[in-house]
């Protein structure tokens, strides 16, 4: 190939469902067919030996990246806060205000963050603009996202959290030792070689996608050769049931009012139990949250926001940046609410290339620009970026995945029926998937029509 073909960015995200050793909490998955998985035993491959260039690598030692993060790398985290909001609310301008939408902030963090380590000059300096830090904060960011992966991976037998880096290059396309030491030692990066020419290339690619999304997303490219030299990949897989589920007697024929005002009749989920959801009122919207896995632990929540009545979700998501989220989520506490949520799905599949345009990431795309000079010494630039991503969520749980191409109840005892806040998801709606330690935002997104 010639020197300026270019890099084909593939993020992978993932799911979101009950639990990595059951399957009884969430919607089931159906396992493929016995003769399709000895298909694939028997499928051919593209993988090759790897072209590595010896350069100064900086030795890694793993003590230094363990433990509870620093405050530099808190205000690194607080910047990606920053890029998750930006980046949802430039997927919901790009849809043109009408689609339901649903993007993964954080996968597409983690893979900037790992490409970010092969850049250089004005093409890192944009990279670096985009997700909110300096520069010279890369080495802290390495460590946010290595510590981050490791306490998102939590001892919550009821949530399954795994994240998986990959990335393959052209089998004889020079890339440099640093950076692939760089992506095994903070992204635990699969480093593959791989014959782009190959019949048997974007299979490959396939194949990968649907083990670490537990064959939810069957594929990220199409099957063939494929027109770049190297792709990577992240994949997010989160599987939890609700802390405290819904009653299925209790769901019944409702009414959701679409954003163009035609009415939908849907399965609305109901429960008014005392202090069954966290409940809060912010400027614009009211915001009611349902915690995923153990009592014990409540490491995740699923947030939904509602808008007021007069007012835009474009209006909301506008004003939304990481300070007013993080009060509105604050501002969280156990209520009275008479719950109604509807039994909804959401897909989308976005190109990401306008998006991150036009969020002032340009030179990466541009092959008289871009500069990944620490990544191969042979010129690079990004083609295209794809986002896929499916969520499910049922009485049981939620179940959720991406591809992108680049609730404690208490009583005391009889007396008058509490009064209860009405919290009728009947409209328009948006809601966010984040692990509650850090604020980092796994899923995020809109519902204007069901």
């Amino acid at each position: 190939m010639k020197t300026r073909d270019l890099i084909m960015i593939v993020f992978a995200v993932g799911t979101l469902c009950s639990a990595c050793s059951s399957d009884e909490e969430v919607p089931e998955i159906q396992p493929q067919p016995q003769e399709e998985e000895e298909k694939e035993q028997t499928e051919a491959t593209a993988l090759r030996p790897l072209s590595i260039v010896e350069n100064e690598s900086t030795p890694f030692n793993a003590a230094q990246y363990a433990g509870s993060l620093t405050d530099d790398e808190r205000t690194v985290g607080s910047g990606l806060q920053d890029f998750a909001l930006r980046f949802v609310r430039e997927s919901f301008s790009a849809s043109d205000n009408q689609e339901n939408i649903v993007v993964s902030p954080l996968s597409a963090g983690i893979l900037l963050s790992s490409l970010a380590n092969g850049c250089n000059g004005q093409t890192l300096q944009e990279i670096c603009d985009l997700l909110n830090m300096k520069t010279s904060d890369l080495n802290t960011l390495n460590s946010y996202q290595r510590k981050i992966a490791t306490q998102l991976d939590i001892a919550d037998d009821s949530v399954c959290f795994l994240s998986n880096n990959a990335l393959w290059m052209q089998h004889k396309l020079p890339v440099y030792l640093s950076f692939i030491n760089d992506s095994k030692n903070f992204y635990s990066t699969e480093v593959e070689a791989i014959d782009f020419a190959d019949q048997a290339a974007g299979g490959t690619i396939n194949r990968w996608c649907r083990e670490k999304t537990k064959g939810l997303i069957e594929r990220i490219v199409e099957d063939g050769p494929m027109d770049c030299v190297l792709s990577m990949a992240n994949a997010l897989y989160f599987k939890a049931p609700w802390t405290d589920g819904f009653h299925e007697e209790g769901t019944k024929p409702g009414t959701f009012t679409n954003q163009d005002g035609t009415e939908k009749e849907v399965q609305m989920m109901h429960r008014k139990d005392q202090f069954f959801v966290r409940y809060a009122k912010a400027v614009s919207f009211d915001l009611a949250a349902l915690d995923f896995g153990q009592y014990s632990h409540k490491n995740y929540s699923m947030v939904f926001c509602l808008p007021h009545k007069g007012v835009s979700l474009k209006a909301c998501l506008e004003g939304l940046d990481a300070t007013a989220w993080n009060e509105a989520v604050s501002s969280l506490s156990m209520q009275n609410v008479d719950l109604m949520l509807p039994r909804f799905e959401v897909s989308q599949s976005q190109q990401l290339k306008p998006v991150f345009q036009k969020m002032g990431l340009n030179a990466i795309f541009d092959v008289q620009q871009a500069d990944l000079s620490r990544l191969s010494p042979q010129p690079l630039a990004v083609s295209d970026i794809q986002q896929n991503a499916v969520l499910k969520v049922n009485e049981k749980g939620a179940e959720a995945a991406a591809v992108t191409w680049a609730g404690m109840t208490t009583s005391d005892g009889p007396g008058e029926e509490p009064e209860y806040i009405p919290f009728h998801v009947d409209r328009p709606f948006f809601f966010a998937i984040q692990e509650n330690q850090n604020g980092n935002i796994l899923f995020m997104g809109v519902v204007r029509n069901l």
